[in-house]
C-alpha cells in the first residue's frame, strides 16, 4: 500500500503539464537519498536488524547506479518504478516495520 502511495506521488509529479519523467526521477532520487541518510545513521547507532541492513543494501545495489552515476537513464519510467519500489521498502524500515 505504501509503495502504491509513493509511486502515485511520483506519477503525479511526473504528469504535471507535460510528462517529465526525468524531473520525477530527480524527485524520487532525492527521496531515496533522504531515506538512505536516516537509515545510515540508524545503522551506525545499531538500530537496524540484519534483515533491515540486507534490505537497505539490496536497494543500494539497484538505486545507486540510477541516482548517482550521472549516466542518462534510457527509460526513466522503468527507473522511476524501481526507485519507488525501493523507497517504499526503505520508508517502511524507517517507520519501524520489518524489512520486506
Amino acid at each position: 500500500m505504501l509503495r502504491l502511495a509513493i509511486l502515485a506521488t511520483f506519477l503525479v509529479v511526473a504528469s504535471c503539464a507535460t510528462i517529465d519523467y526525468h524531473r520525477a526521477l530527480a524527485f524520487a532520487c532525492d527521496s531515496y537519498t533522504s531515506s538512505l541518510l536516516v537509515l545510515a545513521e540508524r545503522r551506525v547507532e545499531g538500530k537496524l536488524t540484519p534483515p533491515q541492513v540486507r534490505a537497505v543494501n539490496a536497494a543500494r545495489v539497484i538505486v545507486n547506479p540510477i541516482c548517482e552515476t550521472g549516466v542518462p537513464v534510457v527509460d526513466a519510467r522503468v527507473a522511476l518504478d524501481r526507485i519507488a519500489n525501493h523507497v517504499a521498502k526503505l520508508r517502511a524500515i524507517k517507520e519501524g516495520q520489518k524489512a520486506i
